[in-house]
């Protein structure tokens, strides 16, 4: 019985050991996305960066698809001129509906910075061709309108 008790008590701890492990690694991973966010968003605002290879062009838009898709801020300086329209950007979604490049293609020059920051981060769900996920090429309109 007592060395039942002392094996009990052995495989506790050992199981206590590996679980504190697991914690401390799953803590050091919960970190990462937050970098390896700001490492993508930091790309793609990224002015004049070639456009990455897709495997599928969406021309009508993935508004249906969107998981989250801020609304950009309107700038200070734009209202001040009382600048309105609509601002067009190209995107790219990688395999995880993650935008990972955007370039304005229409819009008044003191409104794309910020429609172009706003398409970064939006969040759209994984496209998919054959239950494979694919990068998909894509538009995102915004529109402005003074206040």
């Amino acid at each position: 019985m007592k060395k039942l008790l002392n094996v009990t008590v052995a495989l506790l701890f050992l199981f206590s050991l590996a679980f504190t492990f697991q914690i401390s690694g799953q803590k050091d991973r919960d970190l990462q996305p937050d970098k390896e966010r700001a490492r993508l968003f930091e790309a793609c605002v990224t002015p004049d960066r070639p456009k990455p290879e897709v495997e599928m062009t969406r021309k009508l838009g993935l508004c249906g698809k969107a998981i989250d898709l801020p609304k950009p801020p309107y700038p200070e300086e734009a209202k001040a001129q009382n600048v309105s329209g609509r601002v067009r950007i190209e995107i790219v979604i990688d395999e995880e509906g993650r935008v990972i490049w955007a370039k304005p293609i229409e819009g008044h020059s003191l409104l794309l910075e910020a429609s172009v920051r706003a398409a970064c981060n939006a969040r759209y769900s994984p496209e998919r061709i054959s239950g494979r996920a694919v990068k998909v090429g894509s538009e995102i309109s915004y529109n402005f309108v003074v206040p």
